[in-house]
């Protein structure tokens, strides 16, 4: 049996939910929390397969839809949601993830600190069938703060997210002007201002499936789009931060595309952030991965320890 209802908007978004098949099962996850949310949205994104009408079908007034006249895109669909509805919590979910039941239920005590902006937590992998494949966690603390956020992006995916409307508001929502690392953008504004709470229990079903919006783009498009994304993220802050920054993304990509034996990709990708190859913090980092990969229990700590020395440089810069 269900609870009292939490003080809280679930914002669905979709587009041509029905075509992908799995919107259905999205939104029969948000009725089957244990805490209820206040208020339920369904974003519908211009859908063009009489989505709207198979929800209302099958939902009736249970489901209220927002149906946007034009294609707005993922952030664009979210930040309608959060405008159109009024409750001071908002719980997002696409259209092709679920929600594990107890998802609201565990989240709103850390949200009754009022320094808590955001609570997020890992995601159990699915493929399109729904069936597990594995979890996926961010064990590294020193990543819920700012600086550190601007270095690990430990939000895994909106679909976990209860954020106050406030610090949406504050924020100016998601930027619609980017197309790979927008809610990165978005969590890193948010911890400059407000804490993140990281819980340590699945509190949502992420589905790997080939319709999703990067699947058939490679790796060095998604690094490339996403640079972009933290280019203007860390446009206020001093140039050598911003290079270490954008430095230390673009050598992830290095070093995977050195491994895969890419050498054009590699030097793409470490001339792209700022024009110069940082030979030291590449070769830092490829001796973490390589090392962790060899060591599995040493994999972890490394990264901690790396994310620490990140944020220990960046504040030395000015």
């Amino acid at each position: 049996m269900a609870g009292p209802e939490a003080a809280v908007a679930a914002v669905i978004t979709t587009r041509n939910g029905s075509t992908r098949g799995f919107v259905f099962d999205a939104i029969e996850s948000v009725l089957a929390q244990t805490t209820p949310p206040r208020e339920i949205l369904l974003v519908d994104d211009a859908s063009d397969d009489g989505t709207a009408e198979d929800i209302r079908r099958r939902f009736g007034d249970a489901v209220p839809i927002l149906s946007l006249p034009q294609n707005l895109g993922p952030s664009g669909a979210r930040n309608a949601g959060v405008t159109a509805t009024r409750s001071p919590l908002v719980a997002f979910l696409d259209d092709d993830d679920q929600w594990l039941p107890h998802r609201l239920e565990v989240q709103l005590p850390w949200l009754a600190a009022s320094t808590t902006a955001l609570v997020c937590g890992p995601v159990q992998l699915v493929n399109s069938a729904g069936q597990a494949v594995s979890h996926r966690r961010s064990a590294y603390q020193e990543g819920f703060t700012w600086p550190g956020i601007l270095f690990h992006n430990p939000v895994l995916g909106p679909s976990t997210v209860l954020v106050r409307r406030e610090a949406l508001l504050r924020t100016g929502g998601f930027p619609v002007q980017f197309r790979m690392g927008e809610d990165w953008h978005l969590w890193a504004r948010i911890a400059r201002f407000g804490a993140i709470q990281f819980l340590d229990r699945p509190l949502a079903r992420y589905r790997l499936h080939g319709q999703q919006a990067a699947a058939d783009k490679g790796l060095a498009w998604i690094r490339k789009q996403t640079l972009e994304t933290l280019r203007d993220l860390v446009g206020d802050l001093s140039p050598r931060q911003q290079a270490l920054v954008l430095n230390t993304y673009a050598s992830g990509g290095v070093v995977r595309a050195l491994m895969d034996g890419n050498l054009s990709g590699a030097y793409d990708l470490a001339t792209a952030a700022t024009g110069r190859i940082d030979c030291a913090l590449i070769g830092r980092r490829a001796a973490s991965g390589i090392l962790g990969k060899l060591i599995p229990p040493l994999y972890d700590p490394l990264n901690r320890h790396d994310l620490r020395r990140l944020i220990h440089c960046f504040g030395r810069l000015s």
